[in-house]
């Protein structure tokens, strides 16, 4: 709420109070595109963070992770791609930065598991027994 007082103006005097909505402002955090060979363990997945208002630094929590489809499912471990999900990851108090002012909007990425190859080059054969 602001309060305006107008004083000695000729015949404008007066107050008027006036209540005013502050909407948070947006702040977006995009996740890293990642990718890994089948039967690797994931890659820990990195975000951007977008600039904020007023040259505050913006700031996550320390322990932030991020998650993808599927993790630790047979199926989410097979060859294929997999959205990149926020996890736990949120806004904090940072100095003049305030996670109550802002809106964290979160922007996906994929995971992409890439096929394993299973060529070998090299066979030896250190014995063969002839058994007839």
């Amino acid at each position: 709420t602001a309060t305006a007082t107008i004083i000695g103006k000729g015949k404008y005097t007066g107050t008027i109070t006036k209540k005013f909505q502050i909407n948070p402002a947006i702040l977006t955090v995009t996740a890293k595109p990642a990718s890994k060979t089948f039967g690797e363990a994931d890659p820990t997945f990195e975000y951007i963070i977008g600039t904020a208002q007023n040259g505050e630094n913006a700031a996550v929590n320390n322990d932030a992770l991020l998650t993808r489809k599927d993790a630790g499912s047979e199926g989410g471990e097979n060859a294929g791609e997999y959205e990149i999900y926020k996890g736990n990851l949120r806004l904090v108090d940072n100095g003049t930065f305030k996670a109550s002012n802002y809106e964290m909007k979160f922007t996906s990425a994929v995971l992409t598991i890439d096929k394993k190859s299973i060529c070998e080059n090299r066979i030896s054969v250190e014995e063969i027994e002839d058994r007839t």
